[in-house]
């Protein structure tokens, strides 16, 4: 009886080697994800102001047509602008706070926010016309958002009407 327990224990322990060497290997480990991407943040963005001009030195009082003052202005930055690459130029026309006026709004101008989109248009038309690319450069009408000084005074709402010509890069 011992000797056919032995034998039993001998045929068990062979059928087990034999069955676990036909078993088939555990499956390796998955592979670790791949690392996240990395995610920047938005461009960083140069700015500077090119050209801050007074609206008075580059209007007419109450309109928005050029003078030869202004357009003699713009000219100083043309070649500036001309060369730029991978640039954004942004034309910005201010006002005061006072409302448009009567001949103003004869004209069609309902607001000093129509009127600085107006004179902003403008100077984006006279640099378009000096060959300035028409793909970078864009015009935007602030009207008296935005002051650099008190309204309260002749002189401060004289440098609140202004055009401001922002040119905004990519840093590298």
């Amino acid at each position: 009886m011992i000797r056919r327990r032995s034998l039993a224990a001998a045929a068990f322990s062979a059928a087990a080697l034999l069955l676990a060497a036909c078993a088939p290997t555990p499956p390796a480990a998955p592979p670790p994800p791949p690392p996240a991407p990395v995610v920047t943040g938005p461009e960083e963005i140069s700015e500077r102001t090119l050209l801050t001009m007074a609206a008075d030195l580059a209007f007419p009082p109450g309109g928005y047509n050029l003078t030869r003052a202004g357009r003699a202005k713009l000219d100083e930055i043309v070649p500036a602008l001309q060369i730029l690459q991978h640039a954004k130029i942004v034309v910005y026309g201010y006002t005061d706070d006072h409302p448009v006026g009567r001949a103003l709004k004869a004209k069609g101008i309902v607001d000093n926010l129509d009127l600085s989109s107006k004179r902003a248009n403008e100077v984006v038309r006279y640099l378009l016309s000096k060959a300035v690319d028409p793909n970078i450069i864009s015009a935007k009408g602030r009207g008296g958002t935005h002051p650099v000084a008190s309204n309260d005074t002749r002189q401060g709402r004289s440098q609140n009407r202004r055009i401001e010509v922002l040119v905004e890069t990519p840093m590298s």
